[in-house]
């Protein structure tokens, strides 16, 4: 998550002492309620964004970034980078397809 996204993420929290949770995307926006595509992000976890296990780390995996593991939101972005056209409305195994499709 780049060091904006997570700026607007703890501004959401000042702003609301009460606020415990938020959803929030690789952006930085942020709702209270679930949405397809965003993270849950609690209160006590704010000090460690952006501490995320760097490629090869020991988070269990070699770090890789792969469709599968991407957001709904990640997915149509870098379809969007590739100039490759999708239904707004698709689901993410329809998108994880066509990324790979256009990736090979």
């Amino acid at each position: 998550m780049n060091p904006q996204a997570i700026d607007n993420i703890k501004a959401a929290f000042e702003a609301n002492p009460d606020l415990q949770q938020v959803y929030a995307n690789e952006f930085g926006h942020c709702f209270t309620k679930p949405v397809e595509g965003f993270k849950l992000v609690k209160r006590e976890e704010l000090d460690s964004l952006g501490q995320e296990e760097p490629a090869g780390g020991n988070g269990g995996g070699n770090g890789e970034v792969t469709p599968e593991k991407m957001t709904v939101a990640q997915l149509k972005e870098k379809l969007t980078e590739l100039n490759v056209a999708f239904d707004a409305a698709a689901k993410k195994a329809d998108l994880v397809a066509l990324l790979v499709e256009n990736l090979k």
